[in-house]
C-alpha cells in the first residue's frame, strides 16, 4: 500500500508538473503579438494601395470608381491546455495503470471593418481642387516639380499665342507641349510660398483711426495697418493671414520666359518675397502689377477624382483601349543633370502600370486580370511615389466638408 501512495504521488507531481507547462508557453504564445500587429500593419498597406490602382484601372476602363477603406482591424489570440490522468487503484496494477493524455489548443485571427466612402462629404472633398497649401507644402519638402505639377495640374491657360496648354495623357504632341511649357517656367524658377494678404478695403485717415473702440475690434480681428508711404496721413488695412501662392525664385528668374509659341516678361510682382517688401515699404501692390503690359497666365488644378482620372488616361493609353489614340504614350519627366546644366537624354516615367505580375512591383487583379506597378528604388520610375501622394490626398479629403469650387489659380496677372 505504501508503494502505490508513492506511485500516486509521484504521478500527481507530473500532472501539476506538465499543466504548468502548458498553462506557461500558452500564455507566452498568447502575448506574443507583435508579428501580428506588424502583419496587420502590411495588409493595411497592401488593401490602401490595391485599392487605389483599382481605381486607376476603372478610370482606364471608363468604368466608376469605387472607394471603401479598412476602418479599424483588431486581432485575438487564446490559448487553452487540458490535462487528463487516470490511476487504476488495487492490488493487481500492470505497468499501464497510469495513463496521461494532455491537450493544448491555441487561437488568434483577425476582426476588421470595411466602410464604402459613398457620403456628400467625401464625395465633397474628392471633387474641390486641391488645397494650394498642399502644393506649398509638397514644394517646400523639395518633390521635383515636373511630378508635383504634371501630376497636379490639369491645364496652364496664356493669354495670346500661346493659348490653353493642356496637361492630357492622350496624345504623345499634348504630353509633349504641357512638358515643354512646364519646363520653361521650372527653369525659370517656379516654386511656391507663403504670401502676406495685399491690402483690402478703402485708405483710412488719421482722424478716422482715432476712435480707440474702432482700433481694438481691428485688433481683435487680427487687422493690421500698413501706412502708405507715398502719401501721408493714410493708412491700409492688412489681415495677417498669409495664403500659399505661385511666385518665381529671385535668383535664377530670368527677365522672360520662352513658353514656345509666346515669351512672358516675368514681371517683379511675381518674384517670391515680393509682396513681403512691398508691404514693409508701404506701397500699394497694384502700383507694382499695374505697370506690366504682360498677358495673363493661370493654372487650373486638379480634383482628387481628377489626378486618378489622369492617372487612369496614361494606364488607358499604356493598355491600347483608346481606338481613336491608339499609339500608346510615353508619360516622360525630363530633369536637369545634378550639375544644373542640359537636360538629361534619359528621361523618367511618370506612371506605369501593365498586365502581368512582376517581382519588384505592387500588384493586384481585377475582372481576371493581374496588373503590377512598378516599384522603382532609383526613383526613375516615380509611380510608387504617385501612389503615396494619392494615399495621402485621399486620407485628407476623406473629412472634407467642402462643396467643390473652380480651381484656376492666378500665376501671372496683368
Amino acid at each position: 500500500m505504501q508503494r502505490f501512495l508513492v506511485r500516486q504521488l509521484s504521478f500527481t507531481r507530473r500532472c501539476v508538473a506538465l499543466a504548468a507547462a502548458i498553462w506557461l508557453s500558452g500564455c507566452a504564445l498568447a502575448d506574443q503579438f507583435g508579428t501580428r500587429a506588424v502583419t496587420y500593419n502590411i495588409e493595411s498597406e497592401t488593401a490602401r494601395d490595391q485599392n487605389i490602382i483599382l481605381n486607376v484601372i476603372r478610370a482606364a476602363y471608363r468604368k466608376p470608381m469605387q472607394f471603401t477603406d479598412v476602418g479599424t482591424a483588431s486581432g485575438t489570440a487564446t490559448a487553452t491546455g487540458t490535462v487528463g490522468s487516470s490511476l487504476l487503484i488495487g492490488p493487481h496494477q500492470s505497468a499501464s495503470a497510469s495513463s496521461l493524455s494532455p491537450g493544448f489548443t491555441f487561437a488568434g485571427g483577425p476582426t476588421f471593418t470595411m466602410s464604402t466612402l459613398d457620403t456628400k462629404e467625401f464625395y465633397a472633398g474628392i471633387l474641390s481642387p486641391i488645397d494650394k497649401s498642399l502644393i506649398n507644402y509638397y514644394a517646400s519638402i523639395r518633390i521635383p516639380g515636373q511630378v508635383l505639377y504634371t501630376m497636379l495640374v490639369s491645364e496652364i491657360d496664356v493669354d495670346g499665342p500661346a493659348g490653353n496648354v493642356l496637361n492630357h495623357a492622350t496624345t504623345q504632341d499634348e504630353w509633349n507641349s504641357f512638358q515643354q511649357v512646364l519646363n520653361a517656367l521650372l527653369d525659370a524658377g517656379l516654386t511656391t510660398e507663403l504670401r502676406d494678404p495685399e491690402y483690402y478695403g478703402p485708405e483710412l485717415s488719421a482722424r478716422s483711426l482715432s476712435d480707440p473702440a474702432k482700433l481694438a475690434a481691428l485688433a481683435k480681428e487680427k487687422i493690421d495697418l500698413v501706412p502708405d508711404k507715398s502719401a501721408k496721413s493714410v493708412w491700409h488695412a492688412v489681415k495677417d493671414d498669409p495664403k500659399p501662392s505661385f511666385c518665381f525664385d529671385p535668383k535664377t528668374a530670368p527677365k522672360t520666359v520662352d513658353l514656345g509659341k509666346q515669351i512672358i516678361r516675368i514681371p517683379d510682382s511675381a518674384l517670391c518675397g515680393q509682396h513681403e517688401s512691398t508691404k514693409k515699404s508701404g506701397v500699394r501692390p497694384e502700383t507694382l502689377t499695374s505697370k506690366t503690359l504682360l498677358p495673363g497666365v493661370t493654372v487650373k488644378i486638379r480634383s482628387i477624382e481628377g489626378v486618378i482620372y489622369f492617372l487612369g488616361e496614361i494606364v488607358r493609353s499604356e493598355l491600347g483601349l483608346d481606338r481613336k489614340h491608339p499609339v500608346a504614350i510615353n508619360p516622360w519627366l525630363r530633369f536637369r543633370t545634378p550639375e544644373g546644366g542640359r537636360w538629361q537624354t534619359d528621361t523618367d516615367i511618370l506612371f506605369s502600370l501593365h498586365p502581368g505580375r512582376d517581382a519588384e512591383s505592387i500588384t493586384t487583379s481585377y475582372d481576371s486580370q493581374t496588373y503590377s506597378m512598378p516599384v522603382d528604388p532609383s526613383n526613375t520610375d516615380h509611380s510608387a511615389q504617385v501612389l503615396e501622394f494619392v494615399a495621402q490626398l485621399l486620407a485628407l479629403s476623406s473629412s472634407s466638408k467642402d462643396l467643390p469650387a473652380p480651381g484656376v489659380i492666378t500665376l501671372i496677372g496683368h
